[in-house]
């Protein structure tokens, strides 16, 4: 219904809109009274737009509204899959991918039915009461489905879960003209109270990503609890320290390697550009996730663009953010690092590098960093497929992440 309104406000355009319909229908969860089989589309009659707004503004009926829908099933406008082509006995994707007689979109919506790990979330926070889990990607695109659940219920209860989708693009202003900015596809999600921060990573514009905030004193369910700032770089994951909230530098908002830290002051304004800072270490590293320790951030790094080696950035919170002299660039000769955590000792660097590429010679070993002395030990486990760390009460828990092999789980 959301969609419908999107649509109507030029928000989404009509591919995405039609894109959804037909996935309704397909999937069963609207019923037309139609016989399905259609290959080619028709434009769309403009009378069709304002029936999808009078819906999501509740001046039609759900009755009314999917009697248009069955007009455009009838005259070809919206393409409904043939029964004969789905609900086969598959075992795998590739077995799906390489079923010439699925068109693409049939491929994807089977692979949704069959295999739904592939629709997904990339990261989360917890407020003490919910879960908040933060959408990054599913089979079709960046998706901005956000959901939450409320660890008092059961955890098969359905109605422990809350779902609530936000348009996954907005227009906005820049230097004098509109542009459209991606309000989906996050790494991460950070809780500093009352707000739940998703971490800003899909750039496809060429101006930047936006940050995602959520005001847990409302109503999970109300556009309103929700804001938007930016423009800003790529990032995946961060920490919150003190009243600061810093994101991990990936890429650059062209998607090339450049290290940008980002933080923001929460106790001022969201929506002021004052209220955040950049700076920039020259390293040409990319990061994924951040800790903190001894009032010291720790980032984790994944690769870097200019060497063999990485660096492993560390931020002194009691100088300035944007001053070189506050941060401490540690060379390894290693990378591939896909999180941080502190076990009151160390720092500990967990290595994802076997997860994506080819597992070579120390690419499997864990860091451990003395946060005082900056002494480096490293672990080396056999072929380290992880993506994140967490640490539960003293004890850290590395996330396994393997493509090839079974997956390991370590503490």
């Amino acid at each position: 219904k959301y969609t419908a309104g999107w649509w109507a406000t030029d928000a989404i355009s009509e591919e995405e809109f039609v894109n959804a319909i037909e996935f309704l229908i397909y999937a069963e969860i609207i019923h037309v009274s139609v016989t399905p089989n259609i290959e080619d589309s028709q434009d769309m009659p403009e009378w069709v737009k304002n029936t999808a707004g009078w819906w999501a503004t509740d001046a039609i009926s759900e009755e009314e509204f999917v009697n248009a829908i069955e007009f455009l099933v009838k005259n070809q406008i919206i393409i409904v899959f043939s029964d004969d082509n789905v609900s086969k006995e598959y075992t795998t994707m590739e077995e799906i991918m390489l079923d010439d007689s699925l068109s693409s979109k049939e491929q994807l919506i089977e692979i949704d039915r069959i295999f739904p790990f592939m629709s997904g979330y990339r990261g989360a926070a917890f407020d003490g009461e919910y879960v908040y889990y933060s959408p990054y990607y599913n089979n079709h695109e960046r998706h901005a489905g956000m959901l939450r659940y409320d660890i008092s219920q059961d955890f098969q209860n359905h109605n422990a879960w809350e779902p609530f989708n936000l348009p996954p693009k907005i227009s906005a202003m820049h230097d004098g003209i509109e542009i459209e900015v991606n309000t989906s596809g996050f790494q991460g999600a950070l809780y500093k109270e009352p707000f739940v921060y998703y971490v800003p990573y899909h750039v496809d514009n060429g101006y930047g990503s936006v940050v995602l905030r959520y005001d847990t004193n409302m109503q999970f369910d109300n556009f309103e609890a929700y804001a938007y700032h930016g423009l800003f770089d790529v990032y995946e994951d961060g920490v919150v320290h003190k009243n600061f909230i810093y994101f991990s530098p990936h890429l650059d908002y062209k998607n090339e390697i450049n290290t940008f830290p980002l933080r923001y002051d929460t106790q001022k304004p969201f929506g002021l550009h004052t209220s955040w800072e950049k700076h920039s270490l020259e390293n040409n590293t990319s990061y994924i996730g951040a800790e903190s320790a001894m009032d010291k951030i720790f980032y984790a790094p994944w690769n870097t663009n200019t060497s063999i080696n990485s660096t492993i950035a560390i931020y002194d919170t009691h100088g300035s953010f944007t001053d070189n002299s506050s941060w401490e660039l540690i060379d390894i000769p290693y990378d591939g690092y896909t999180g941080a955590a502190f076990n009151g000792e160390h720092v500990v660097f967990v290595s994802g590098w076997c997860s994506f590429n080819e597992c070579d010679e120390g690419h499997s070993n864990f860091i451990f960093l003395e946060p005082n002395t900056l002494e480096i030990s490293y672990l080396e486990i056999p072929n380290a497929s992880f993506n994140g760390i967490i640490n539960a009460r003293g004890i850290l828990y590395p996330v396994p992440y393997s493509l090839d092999v079974d997956p390991v789980f370590l503490k």
